[in-house]
């Protein structure tokens, strides 16, 4: 599994500030933009006459490292629409819906693998 950080505060899944809580998470893509697809504001959906419950039962209680299904067929650490980077990082402290978060660790393939080190950095200090 790829474990998660994520900084999308506002997020109903989101758990000891940082970790992700969800069960899966979906990377989505968007006008060139690389995001988190799972992500529900927390208070929008406290005040939701929605009956969409997430897949949740009483709220997120154990923090997990959720499987990461990922659109964006670009990036290195994609392989079948799935993310095997050892760590990913959420961006989006002050996000309002999923469109506001972003996926720090895409990296889009190199035709010359010219990034190659930097991937490698990722792995190395994602224990």
């Amino acid at each position: 599994m790829t474990a998660i950080v994520c900084h999308a505060y506002s997020c109903i899944f989101n758990y000891t500030r940082e970790r992700c809580g969800a069960d899966q998470i979906n990377v989505a893509v968007q006008n060139n933009r690389v995001f988190c697809s799972t992500y529900r504001n927390q208070e929008a959906y406290d005040n939701s006459a929605d009956d969409d419950n997430l897949g949740m039962s009483n709220a997120v209680t154990v923090a997990s490292d959720p499987l990461v299904e990922c659109r964006a067929s670009t990036c290195f650490y994609n392989e079948n629409m799935a993310c095997y980077a050892a760590a990913i990082e959420v961006l989006g402290e002050h996000a309002l819906d999923s469109t506001e978060t972003r996926c720090k660790t895409f990296l889009p393939r190199d035709s010359d693998e010219s990034g190659v080190d930097e991937r490698f950095e990722l792995e190395r200090h994602a224990d």
